[in-house]
């Protein structure tokens, strides 16, 4: 979240994209994984 607010985002659109994240991993299973293709944007924004 910091990294994203620092790089000028909006709270709304980190807040979004690091649900989308965390959602994610913490339905996987194990200590790694990769991260999917469809949650790329978030990386790019």
């Amino acid at each position: 979240m910091t990294l994203g607010l620092l790089a000028g985002h909006k709270l709304e659109t980190v807040n979004r994209n690091a649900t989308a994240a965390a959602s994610y991993i913490c339905s996987q299973r194990g200590e790694r994984m990769p991260f999917p293709k469809s949650l790329d944007k978030i990386r790019q924004t």
